[in-house]
């Protein structure tokens, strides 16, 4: 057997630029994107914010995001980490105004079927007492594309009344 593997800290550690102010930067290898990556084990990796509050605090639950306060995504100080949903991200990139290009709502998305106009026309359709069944003929979608637009699980950006239709 080889040497045993080390620990999380001894390969993060020797990573990191560490100032007494502002971000700990990581030195290692990245993503496309600029967030550091760092091996577990077993062919494992993770991104080095999420091994930096492993060391720091512990264990992160499951389906549980660490965030950046400092927008940087080389980033390991744990003052500038926080933990939350995929919702809390994105809300929190909307309000730093960091959506951008990636702001693919509604009909804005390449693959949208529906344009904003027909989702709040169906919106008030169906809270004028139609159902989607009756309007899934002159939509042009199949009735869980439609049912889901009514119901706001797509087009949720959309400042219009939205029905709740049993399923």
């Amino acid at each position: 057997m080889g040497p045993a593997p080390k620990k999380l800290s001894e390969r993060f550690w020797p990573k990191v630029s560490r100032s007494s102010r502002g971000c700990w930067l990581w030195r290692g290898a990245k993503t496309r994107g600029g967030y550091g990556i760092l091996a577990l084990v077993n062919g494992v990796h993770t991104t080095a914010h999420r091994a930096a509050w492993l060391l720091f605090f512990g264990p992160i639950r499951p389906g549980i995001y660490v965030l950046h306060r400092c927008d940087n995504p080389a980033c390991v100080n744990p003052s500038h980490l926080w933990v939350g949903t995929q919702k809390a991200n994105i809300h929190d990139m909307m309000a730093k105004g960091r959506m951008g290009t990636y702001d693919k709502r509604g009909e804005r998305n390449p693959s949208a079927k529906l344009t904003d106009a027909d989702v709040r026309r169906a919106r008030t359709m169906v809270a004028s007492g139609l159902s989607i069944e009756g309007l899934v003929k002159s939509s042009g979608v199949t009735k869980k594309t439609l049912r889901k637009a009514v119901t706001g699980k797509t087009f949720a950006h959309l400042e219009a009344e939205t029905t709740r239709i049993g399923e």
